[in-house]
């Protein structure tokens, strides 16, 4: 009998907390450990070597009983020591990181250096592993825990709880005799291993009804699913709606999908995790609410993998693969601080609520219901190309909104409902059933090409409303506006740039403004008619051209009434009519086919319906004199004649419109005065000393007459006069 001396505890602790610190990794030991644990089921397993192992139920405990073998010549082997049922009971949804297994063995022959580890492995399911921790160094001829693996070490297996927690979990050990001429005797005393975790997370938030204003109350089932899998765990609601999932295996950038399960509301949350508990994943009925929590954007592969799991339960609320679809009538979430980045198709069967950011890249966005009253709400991120294309559906923006490519409205209804929208093209042109209001704000218009086609009209109702469309794109690229022969409110083309401004269609106009140097092509043989004010002056060097689609062919323009002054034009197969005057200006070119256009130098307006009227008696020195202009202009008043140049008396109000107003200085003492007018148009034609207008008035500043009184009989007056 060999006499195995005591180990000192505290050595070995020490001896253990420094080969902890001298291992890979040990800066960033795991959250949690469970152990050191000892066995309770050991084993000669005589899957390798000659040599048996006595007493190994002796390696449960240190206690100087070790387990014992004798390897009889040189390069000769041990069985397997085997040990497992460590007794771990680590919570479920941890994560693994590392296993360390402390073997403490000596050689137990007279100055030791007989003996090596030949396998030092792990059991996982009770097999023996392929991945070998052996030492080269000879074993020690006192007792000393060696220890293999580390906090972050996995032996070379992917391991659940349930394999940690498992009875067939365990270590095995083999040594080696390297002695040239005589047996060796190891001897082990004791087995320990500890597992380093992460635990698992909880994920928690509330349930509502709509978007967060309602909870859903009480006993409502909650899923989460991980990277597509079957749910890894569930909860209930309380009576607030709030769930909370414990112990989830989650590591960061994990998909998580969100659910209620099996119950007759749905709603869904797509998510990717951070790998630590996650709070406020909160639910919206009839939802699809899209989130990333990992400081990323959430992509329609994300979203894709979140619903491999085959519930029924999401298919209720959205499907799809390289497109992500929701379900009719289930609308899309984005949540303030989180980004969703599709970065393919998606379709959207409700309505659009974006708080957070949305980044389109070259998507399409697609609106499919097929019932009214859905509303899109933007937030100030902007579509890539944004399509209507749901039968009998409606839709309407509730903030302004920027789509970068193409607005499509195949069918349905679109409202603008009082929003600013910015786009570079619009398209409505098919045989389909569908409504585009244009509300009262303004359609501003960017692109190039067809920035505009209603071309086709068949089904098409278009309310103008009081809306404006701006046509600003500065490139040298045309521009077609292809209006269908459809009313439209207010059109101003805003940019400069070489690029032609090309009209089609019998269009209606109320306010069409040109204010930039371009070429505008109206469509020859056809009408456009403006029920409101044509505005077409360029400057000097600043040549606004209007010509017609086909060389030789005249564009009719057609205006009912009023006078269209423009300056500054180049006009070339031009039909203007209608009944309004049309003036070109003195500084527009008649290149070739106009009619019904006035070139060179007209008439400044002229004023009527003065009020007071000409030949009234005044009251006062100072009048306010009111008239109407029969063009849009300005004037001054004085009672010296002059030309509008070089007068000096009073500047009327109400310049650049129909309307004026003067109100005069002092007209001095009472008798007759006339007060002259010198008016101008908006092009600068002005009055001459001779052209102006006038006015003449009495004044009478007093309200009584003289009177003769005679004084006759008992306190009667009579005389002339009025007597006050």
């Amino acid at each position: 009998m060999i006499n195995i001396k005591p180990k000192n505890i505290f050595a070995v602790v020490a001896v253990v907390l420094v080969v902890f610190m001298l291992l890979p990794g040990a800066a960033n030991i795991s959250a949690d450990t469970s152990g050191p644990n000892s066995p309770s089921t050991t084993a000669d397993d005589s899957g390798v070597g000659i040599a048996p192992w006595a007493d190994h139920a002796n390696i449960t405990a240190s206690d100087n009983s070790p387990a014992s073998a004798i390897i009889p010549a040189v390069d000769t082997i041990t069985h397997y020591l085997k040990a497992t049922n460590f007794g771990f009971s680590i919570p479920a949804g941890a994560i693994i990181d590392g296993i360390v297994v402390e073997w403490e063995r000596r050689d137990a022959d007279l100055g030791g250096a007989n003996t090596k580890d030949n396998a030092v492995r792990i059991v996982k399911g009770g097999t023996i592993g392929s991945t070998d921790k052996a030492s080269v160094s000879t074993w020690p001829a006192s007792d000393a825990y060696a220890t293999y693996g580390g906090s972050s070490d996995l032996w070379g297996e992917t391991w659940t709880v349930d394999d940690i927690n498992s009875s067939t979990f365990g270590a095995a050990l083999s040594a080696r005799n390297v002695t040239t001429t005589s047996s060796a005797s190891p001897y082990v005393d004791h087995v320990r291993v500890t597992v380093y975790y992460t635990p698992g997370i909880t994920i928690g938030g509330t349930v509502y009804t709509d978007e967060g204003t309602t909870n859903i109350g009480a006993n409502k089932t909650v899923a989460v699913s991980v990277n597509g899998a079957a749910a890894a765990g569930t909860d209930d609601t309380d009576a607030s709606g709030v769930y909370s999932i414990t112990g989830i295996t989650v590591v960061a950038g994990d998909v998580l999908t969100l659910y209620v399960d099996d119950e007759t509301e749905k709603g869904v949350t797509v998510t990717v995790g951070t790998g630590s508990d996650m709070t406020n994943i909160h639910i919206f009925q009839n939802y699809l609410i899209t989130r990333c929590d990992n400081s990323c954007s959430l992509s329609n592969a994300n979203i894709n993998t979140a619903n491999n799991n085959g519930d029924t339960d999401i298919d209720a609320i959205y499907t799809g693969t390289t497109t992500i679809t929701t379900a009719e009538g289930k609308s899309l979430y984005i949540p303030a601080s989180h980004t969703f980045a599709p970065a393919n198709p998606v379709s959207v069967g409700g309505s659009w609520t974006d708080v957070g950011t949305f980044s389109p890249g070259t998507s399409t966005v697609t609106f499919s219901a097929t019932a009214t009253g859905k509303t899109i709400t933007t937030t100030g991120s902007s579509f890539n190309n944004l399509t209507f294309d749901g039968v009998g559906g409606g839709w309407a923006f509730q903030d302004n909104s920027t789509i970068t490519a193409t607005l499509t409205v195949t069918n349905g209804s679109l409202d603008a409902n009082g929003t600013d929208i910015t786009v570079a093209n619009v398209s409505s042109s098919n045989a389909n059933t569908r409504t585009i209001a244009l509300g009262t704000g303004t359609w501003t218009l960017n692109g190039t090409d067809t920035v505009w086609t209603t071309a086709t009209t068949t089904g098409l109702t278009l309310t103008e409303s009081t809306s404006t469309i701006a046509i600003t794109d500065t490139s040298s690229t045309s521009k077609t506006f292809a209006g269908g022969g459809k009313t439209y409110y207010n059109i101003s083309i805003t940019a400069s740039g070489s690029g032609a401004v090309i009209f089609t269609g019998a269009n209606t106009f109320n306010n069409f403004t040109i204010n930039n140097p371009k070429t505008i092509t109206f469509p020859a043989s056809t009408t456009t008619t403006i029920s409101g004010t044509f505005s077409c002056s360029g400057s000097s060097g600043n040549v606004i051209t209007i010509n017609s689609s086909s060389d030789g062919v005249a564009a009719t323009l057609s205006k009912a009434s009023g006078i269209v002054a423009c300056n500054y034009l180049s006009l070339q197969d031009s039909a203007a009519t209608g009944g309004a005057t049309w003036r070109a200006g003195s500084n527009s070119t008649d290149v070739s086919g106009n009619t019904g256009w006035t070139f060179g130098t007209v008439a400044p307006p002229a004023p009527s319906g003065f009020n007071p009227a000409t030949g009234s008696t005044i009251k006062t020195a100072t009048p306010n004199i009111t008239f109407t202009l029969d063009e849009d202009g300005d004037c001054k008043a004085s009672t010296t004649n002059a030309s509008y140049s070089a007068m000096s008396g009073t500047d009327c109000i109400g310049d650049g419109s129909s309307a004026g107003a003067c109100s005069m200085a002092s007209l001095g003492s009472n008798g007759s005065k006339t007060i002259y007018f010198a008016c101008q148009d908006v092009d600068g034609n002005q009055d001459a000393a001779d052209t102006t207008h006038s006015v003449t008035y009495t004044l009478s500043t007093s309200d009584s007459a003289a009177a003769t009184m005679t004084l006759k009989g008992a306190g009667v007056f009579k005389g002339s006069g009025a007597v006050k």
